[in-house]
């Protein structure tokens, strides 16, 4: 049976609108979708069925894929063979280079040494050889450099980047070898030119991507030996982006290290009391910086970078703690402990920030829906940061549910689980509406698209553990899920580019939860008949699940993650027909 009607029961096809699998087999295909009635009786079959009509299939890109694959291998064979080739020993300690060979034209004033913005960068042409690339130096040509930041720059937000854009851009551009203090430290430079290449589309800079990681890593590993007077700001920067760089790339493990090192950063120099309220009271003659390893800010805007930092930092560990599995809070819950740190503000406001501007309890009061006027509690990056709170603490709750909890127990969990359901459902109707923000900046909007998808899966981590036995749960679980395919359709994807890898976990928890929706509402129909659940039902659960496929493959060529993530949703999906 087919996922809305019967085969016999199907009118024909209009001209075109068969799967592009049941063309090529030359067999009858339903129309039905994602996966019509024929594909759906084999999982080889499944995995094949793709329509056209709403644009390129995934066959279809990942053809075109093969076809550039294939040039870019006659390009290479085209090289003259004679040219030497550098080998890197992945994990040997970097040897400095002479500062003669670490930029090209390093003793001649650089047109490009005070830009005010990514888009200052002028556009240039990528390098035509791999030789101007420079493999066996420590750092490419500033023309490369200036490539390479042109590629990750506009959509660095995406992947935790929380340093000003404009000092961040005139300081790499000095003409000044690396690990000069008047540049941004080894281990970010180099995080950062790895990022550059990887979302290049130059084949010249990817064909390197591998030292570029290579020399990443190992800048990263002896960052902390350094004098560099940023080493603890440009290292937690460094360990965020090669954190999500691994994510992205499917290599959780990796990731996982990395977001950890971020994290050991952050609470060992004591980022969540910046700026603490509690601190100054208990120990009045010694300011925070007195006390802890993070220097002391020289401006505003250094300082608000150093809170950014922080709440990046506390944003990775919530989101990607669920999605590899292991929700737990980071232990900012007892007193004494708590997070004092103002909430973020966007980057550009640090500039104004009030002097007298203090924190204290600021996760807690949130939580407690006792935050009223907090200074910049409503900024785009302090919603992002709440959202990743609330999917945590929703995530972290549900593990705490088990059969027959003794009655205290049970009732601590009900009031603390209703709590949060409330505290999730404020926070999610405070949101702007996505429709609004068609002037807003791309990067703004890349975020806000993500806090309202964490939003809707919070809520449908804290009621799936009750979606079998309650059905106001498994509502409240079937709208988070149709809410969060529904968002997909209110923005232009494609004209992301480039997304945070933690959407792919989000999607696929949400379609994970349609096909179980769907298998649900038919076997209930296959038992009651037509007094079942009405087909209605089932068929919006298709058409948004349907959704969600196409995100997922329209990144998954790109992101590893994304494509394995697409494949497992699949493989679960095609269950349904056997």
């Amino acid at each position: 049976m087919s996922l809305s009607t019967t085969k016999s029961a199907s009118p024909p096809l209009q001209r075109g609108k068969a799967c592009g699998n049941c063309r090529r087999r030359k067999i009858r295909c339903d129309g039905n979708r994602p996966i019509c009635g024929p594909c759906g009786r084999t999982a080889k079959s499944a995995e094949d069925c793709e329509y056209t009509d709403t644009g390129r299939s995934r066959t279809q890109l990942l053809e075109a894929n093969i076809v550039r694959l294939e040039a870019r291998v006659r390009e290479l064979e085209s090289l003259d063979h004679r040219t030497p080739v550098a080998l890197v020993t992945p994990y040997e300690e970097p040897r400095p280079s002479p500062p003669s060979i670490l930029l090209s034209g390093a003793n001649s004033p650089s047109p490009y040494s005070s830009p005010n913005n990514p888009d200052s960068l002028s556009p240039i042409t990528p390098p035509s050889s791999s030789s101007s690339i420079e493999p066996t130096s420590e750092e490419p040509s500033l023309v490369v450099i200036k490539l390479l930041l042109q590629s990750f720059l506009p959509h660095a937000s995406e992947f935790g980047f929380f340093l000003d854009t404009s000092r961040f851009c005139e300081n790499a551009l000095r003409p000044l070898p690396i690990g000069h203090h008047n540049r941004p430290a080894p281990a970010l430079l180099s995080a950062t030119y790895l990022w550059g290449v990887h979302l290049s589309q130059s084949d010249a800079l990817a064909a390197h991507e591998r030292v570029f990681l290579s020399r990443a890593l190992q800048h990263s590993a002896s960052n902390l030996t350094t004098d560099h007077p940023l080493k603890i700001l440009h290292g937690l920067q460094a360990e965020i982006l090669l954190s999500l760089y691994f994510f992205q790339a499917n290599r959780l493990m990796e990731g996982r290290y990395h977001y950890s090192a971020a994290i050991s950063i952050i609470m060992s120099t004591r980022m969540h009391k910046i700026r603490s309220m509690q601190d100054s009271q208990i120990l009045p003659c010694l300011s925070f910086r007195d006390r802890a390893l993070l220097p002391h800010p020289i401006d505003m805007i250094e300082e608000g970078e150093q809170i950014l930092g922080f709440w990046t930092t506390y944003a990775l560990h919530n989101c990607w703690s669920v999605a590899l599995g292991s929700p737990m809070p980071l232990g900012f819950d007892a007193h004494g402990t708590q997070v004092d740190t103002p909430w973020p503000l966007d980057v550009n406001q640090y500039g104004h920030l009030p002097p007298d501007l203090q924190g204290s309890f600021t996760v807690q009061n949130f939580l407690n829906n006792s935050s009223i006027n907090s200074f910049g509690e409503f900024s785009t990056l302090a919603m992002y940061a709440k959202a990743s709170i609330l999917f945590e603490r929703a995530a972290y709750k549900a593990t705490q549910c088990y059969p027959d909890m003794p009655p205290n127990e049970a009732a601590v969990f009900t009031s603390s689980f209703t709590s949060l359901n409330g505290s999730i459902t404020r926070f999610i109707a405070d949101l702007p509406p996505i429709s609004q923000l068609e002037m807003t900046l791309p990067a703004v909007i890349r975020t806000i698209f993500v806090t309202h998808t964490l939003a809707h899966s919070a809520c449908l981590h804290l009621h799936a553990i009750f979606a079998e036995s309650d059905s106001r749960s498994r509502d409240k679980c079937v709208a988070s899920a149709l809410a969060i395919m529904g968002l997909i359709g209110d923005v232009d994807l494609q004209s992301f580019q480039h997304i945070n890898p933690i959407l792919g976990a989000l999607w696929m928890a949400a379609c994970q939860f349609l096909i179980d929706e769907i298998f649900r509402l038919k076997t209930l129909r296959s038992i009651w008949g037509p007094e079942g659940p009405s087909e209605e039902k089932e068929n919006r659960s298709v058409t948004a699940l349907e959704r969600g496929f196409g995100a997922l493959a329209m990144f998954s060529l790109e992101c590893p993650l994304f494509s394995y993530q697409l494949t497992k949703i699949q493989e679960a999906y095609s269950q349904l027909h056997q």
